[in-house]
């Protein structure tokens, strides 16, 4: 079920929360539904990925779900641009916001894990936080910036703040789940994260849409029964 789905952390009342435990009781306290924390991106192709998140947890009586869409304050967005170590900037800027929603209105100890997109975002996460036990988290990705750099160019350092920080946040992650064998790989390899810990997540566009499409090629067929035509809309076509 879905105990509530907000935008930042408006709106977000002590209600809406999981109960708080008792000192001293253990994260799983009964057998009842697992309490997640969703911090969902809502950036490009990340904001259908959320919304299939939320609907998809809507109906999963064993989970206790919170969903927090990530809006990026105009101050945010400032000071994570393109540019040089654009993912170090972007994670120290949502460690700060993030660091003072959970040391306020959203208390880590109320949840059993945390499901967190992008590395950006989950660096709060990964930062030491009082004597407490964390709260383990998975970190939700579709590239590295070791990754980006080396297939895309232009070629810089493999080690700097971009890369180490990002470092930090895959070993301190519960899992890693990645868009392509290609992201896979480099968290593996050029990070030196456990695979064991390490798995394929690929974003899909639900059956019910893909069922629209063989209707409408069924309505328009392809001449001499070829195969289906599509259109790709996208805006990096060198590469």
């Amino acid at each position: 079920m879905n105990r509530a789905v907000v935008r930042n952390v408006e709106g977000l009342t002590a209600d809406l929360l999981p109960p708080a435990r008792r000192a001293g009781d253990p994260r799983r306290a009964d057998a009842g539904p697992v309490r997640v924390l969703f911090l969902n991106a809502n950036d490009l192709g990340f904001a259908t990925t959320s919304r299939h998140l939320a609907a998809a947890t809507a109906a999963r009586p064993d989970l206790d779900a919170l969903h927090v869409n990530l809006a990026t304050p105009r101050w945010l967005r400032w000071a994570s641009a393109p540019g040089p170590l654009q993912s170090y900037r972007a994670a120290r800027s949502w460690g700060l916001l993030m660091g003072r929603w959970f040391a306020g209105p959203l208390p880590l100890d109320r949840f059993d894990a945390v499901h967190v997109m992008t590395q950006q975002r989950a660096l709060a996460l990964a930062a030491p936080r009082g004597h407490g036990r964390p709260t383990p988290f998975v970190v939700n990705i579709d590239a590295t910036s070791i990754g980006w750099r080396d297939t895309f160019g232009p070629p810089t350092r493999r080690s700097n703040l971009d890369s180490r920080t990002e470092r930090r946040v895959f070993a301190a992650a519960a899992a890693v789940g990645c868009y392509s064998r290609w992201t896979m790989a480099s968290v593996v390899n050029d990070y030196g994260i456990d695979p064991a810990k390490v798995f394929l997540y690929v974003p899909c566009v639900p059956t019910p849409h893909a069922a629209e499409a063989m209707r409408v090629r069924a309505r328009r067929p392809v001449p001499g029964g070829g195969p289906l035509r599509l259109i790709f809309v996208g805006n990096d076509w060198q590469r």
